[in-house]
């Protein structure tokens, strides 16, 4: 007697053949997620430290000259005050307000140079006074994201930059 249709055995194999297939295309499609969230992490994280960076030597470089009183040195908390040419922008002050890297132009409202999705955890002024007369400004910037899920590790990422720039216009 031939029958059309599928036995029970080839019924059930056909289906925990699929069910492998399934689930490691599954794996595989997690895996490429989290991935790609880890990378965009890391990407924000260093474009913050980067931009922060760049931006408070760019002001050092253009200043006129360091407000030593107005300013914190070797703190991991630090302030920094700049003497501008410009009076629009004098003072220029770069500070760390709640985990958020500043900068206060003249006599307008401080605004926020690092983004939500990163803590900024150390902003450190050294100054350095050069064998030519000039004086110059070391800058450490230490971030992480600011992760709502700290025992996810996936979503962990810290990073630090430092840099030196000499007043020029002294």
């Amino acid at each position: 007697m031939k029958t059309k249709g599928f036995t029970l055995i080839e019924f059930l194999l056909y289906f925990g053949l699929l069910a492998m297939v399934m689930a490691a295309v599954t794996i595989f499609t997690v895996d490429v997620i989290k991935t790609r969230n880890k990378s965009r992490i890391v990407a924000e994280v260093e474009q913050n430290a980067r931009f922060g960076l760049s931006r408070i030597l760019r002001s050092v470089r253009t200043a006129t000259q360091l407000n030593v009183g107005a300013s914190t040195f070797d703190a991991d908390a630090g302030m920094l005050s700049l003497k501008m040419a410009t009076g629009a922008v004098d003072p220029t002050v770069f500070d760390l307000s709640g985990g958020v890297l500043r900068i206060k132009e003249g006599a307008g409202a401080a605004t926020a140079l690092t983004t939500d999705e990163v803590v900024v955890t150390k902003l450190r002024f050294s100054r350095d006074n050069l064998p030519s007369g000039s004086r110059a400004v070391t800058v450490e910037l230490g971030l992480r994201y600011a992760t709502q899920d700290a025992s996810n590790t996936a979503f962990v990422y810290t990073t630090s930059a430092s840099g030196t720039a000499v007043i020029r216009k002294q």
